[in-house]
């Protein structure tokens, strides 16, 4: 069997290592290291908090009136 040249452009951005011996592909960016890693760890963080907020907090809203007025909000289904 042959292995597949496919190489997934994904790697340039997020390079992903399968061993200590695997050589760059030719022209690949150098994989971010420093302030520059950190502020792209810190973006991810950024926007799947943010997405899970937005998300979340209204639930959150809803049940807690119901907690704090269950004789007002008696007909919902939960």
């Amino acid at each position: 069997m042959s292995q597949s040249t496919f190489r997934s452009p994904i790697l340039d951005y997020f390079p992903i290592r399968a061993g200590p011996d695997l050589p760059p592909a030719p022209g690949a960016p150098a994989p971010p290291q420093g302030v520059d890693l950190f502020m792209r760890y810190a973006l991810a963080g950024a926007v799947c908090c943010s997405v899970t907020h937005g998300g979340l907090t209204p639930v959150d809203v809803v049940k807690t009136r119901i907690q704090l007025e269950p004789e007002v909000y008696n007909r919902v289904c939960i």
